[in-house]
């Protein structure tokens, strides 16, 4: 239920920890968005290739990761998940906040959710001092692209990441000031 664990909220959405109990409303965010799963989960596309054990795995990773945060993106007033925030306070690799992941359910996508959920996340950890967030876009991910420029994120680096197959990631970054 939205409310408890509330990490933030906008006008429209509350953003809140997820629990092994929301997975299963959780899983359809996933598999309207066949794209980001092959590219992620090797899908080959099929949303039904990506199933609930696959979410359980991720979750638990999420939950053994120190400072890691997967969290459900709910309309006010609502309990079904249209999305899902993950992200980690200080990566230990560089100390600073990463986003790893922002998806919108497909039915729920154009409508400025995940631009609200951003600005929302940005303004928190803009007010615990934070100067900078960073996250990693797959190259091929064209939409995830277009969206992170429109957001303000600038490429400071790239990388090969083993992920469904080996990727170029491009590490972008969004100065806080």
């Amino acid at each position: 239920m939205p409310g408890s664990g509330t990490q933030f909220e906008t006008e429209r959405l509350v953003i809140r920890e997820l629990r092994e109990e929301d997975l299963a409303a959780v899983l359809p965010v996933y598999t309207s968005n066949p794209e980001y799963l092959a590219l992620n989960e090797g899908s080959g596309g099929e949303p039904g290739r990506y199933d609930l054990d696959m979410l359980g795995r991720d979750f638990v990773v999420a939950q053994m990761t120190p400072g890691r945060t997967m969290a459900g993106i709910f309309l006010k007033g609502g309990d079904e998940p249209i999305g899902v925030l993950d992200w980690m306070e200080q990566n230990p690799t560089d100390g600073r906040p990463w986003l790893g992941l922002l998806i919108i359910r497909a039915d729920h996508q154009r409508r400025g959710f995940a631009s609200e959920t951003l600005d929302a996340f940005v303004e928190r950890l803009r007010s615990r001092g934070a100067r900078t967030v960073r996250a990693g876009v797959i190259e091929r991910n064209e939409g995830a692209c277009e969206f992170a420029r429109r957001l303000e994120f600038e490429p400071i680096s790239s990388v090969a990441m083993r992920m469904a197959s080996t990727e170029k990631v491009i590490v972008v970054e969004r100065r806080l000031g």
